[in-house]
């Protein structure tokens, strides 16, 4: 009876660290390092995934560009123009998106928001010209505080070569979302800057001044959240059946 105890003990460890291992992969709802990608524009690539909804947004290895790795996403002006560009993906209530940001001539604004729909955005979070990261918690004048400066500097990346790390966790069901930057927590359940319910849209947009102003964005990762909970749930499902 020990001896059967233990076998099925073996077994339900081995089907956890399955599950666990497994399931992450399937559960993105998008992810790229840009290698895959054609250079230049980025519109229409991947299965239509990218807009490029005004001028210049491309894929570049061009050491002048200076990518973060290999092949990287160049989001900036153009005839004096923002560059704006757009990542989509299937709606979700509860995202985590994560990706790596270089500013070149951080005198302009670089500016990311998670969209609902067309014209709603949930989470606005900006490269402000100060030369720091700043966040929206609510809406200017309406829902919240607005815009407060997180204290986080970014630096000048085409002359030190230090990309910056975002992670922003966006839960339709609060309203609210968390911001992590370089993997410390920085804002916790800041407000959403229009109400909804789901996330289906990174955007990326570089303010217009000159062509040396320019975002370099890379490793994507978009998970519909709470993955881990799931993968939880999961393990106990195992386990009672096990025990019946």
């Amino acid at each position: 009876m020990r001896l059967e105890r233990m076998r099925n003990l073996i077994v339900l460890a081995v089907v956890s660290c399955i599950v666990l291992v497994a399931a992450p992969a399937s559960a993105t709802l998008y992810e790229t390092d840009f290698e895959d990608f054609t250079i230049g524009d980025v519109d229409g690539q991947d299965g239509g995934a990218w807009v490029v909804n005004s001028t210049s947004g491309r894929i570049s290895d061009s050491a002048s560009d200076y990518p973060i790795n290999g092949k990287s996403l160049i989001v900036q002006e153009a005839d004096g123009a923002d560059g704006n560009v757009s990542l989509f993906f299937d709606s979700a209530p509860l995202v985590d998106i994560s990706f790596d940001v270089g500013d070149c001539s951080p005198v302009r604004k670089g500016k990311f928001k998670l969209y609902s729909d067309a014209t709603h955005y949930a989470v606005y979070i900006s490269f402000y010209n100060d030369g720091f990261i700043h966040a929206w918690d609510g809406k200017d004048g309406s829902t919240g505080v607005g815009r407060i400066n997180t204290g986080i500097a970014y630096s000048d990346y085409d002359t030190t070569g230090i990309s910056t790390h975002i992670q922003i966790v966006a839960d339709g069901a609060t309203k609210t979302y968390d911001l992590f930057i370089d993997d410390s927590l920085i804002c916790d359940d800041y407000r959403w800057y229009h109400s909804s319910d789901s996330i289906n849209e990174l955007n990326i947009q570089r303010d217009a001044q000159n062509s040396s102003n320019r975002l370099i964005v890379d490793n994507i990762v978009v998970v519909p959240e709470p993955a881990t909970m799931l993968l939880l749930s999961l393990g106990t499902l195992v386990l009672r059946r096990r025990k019946a």
